[in-house]
């Protein structure tokens, strides 16, 4: 006759597949965005910001909010971490991930007119 003992599932096998299960979703959650980044770490004085990304980016917008705001890419560099270009059509300068970066591309949007961050161009284009 078959042993008829129930099977008790091993706990700590269980809790050990749950925890490393988890982890990725902890780790993106606790992750900032690139717009999140490129916010919380500007530094600006009067009319002027300055914004950095990893070590291949940094642009500083002077003039914010008047008709001649500039825009200087002061680094930037596409085979590095993170590049930046000027959309035409709304703007808004735009920030890339570089080569060197994984294949999961992230963009951020800073409006020379505000002077914030945003996670696409349409938040980010100036209201004519």
């Amino acid at each position: 006759m078959p042993d008829q003992r129930p099977v008790r599932p091993n706990v700590r096998a269980l809790v050990a597949v749950a925890v490393i299960g988890a982890a990725p979703f902890a780790l993106a959650q606790s992750t900032p965005t690139l717009a999140q980044h490129l916010e919380a770490t500007k530094a600006c004085a009067k009319r002027e910001c300055i914004y950095r990304a990893g070590r291949d980016l940094q642009i500083t917008i002077t003039g914010i909010g008047a008709a001649n705001a500039g825009v200087v890419f002061e680094r930037s560099n596409y085979e590095g971490d993170y590049y930046a270009s000027m959309g035409m059509a709304h703007g808004c300068v735009i920030v890339h991930n570089g080569k060197a970066k994984p294949a999961f591309s992230e963009l951020a949007f800073i409006s020379p007119v505000t002077g914030k961050v945003h996670t696409s161009w349409q938040e980010c284009q100036v209201k004519k």
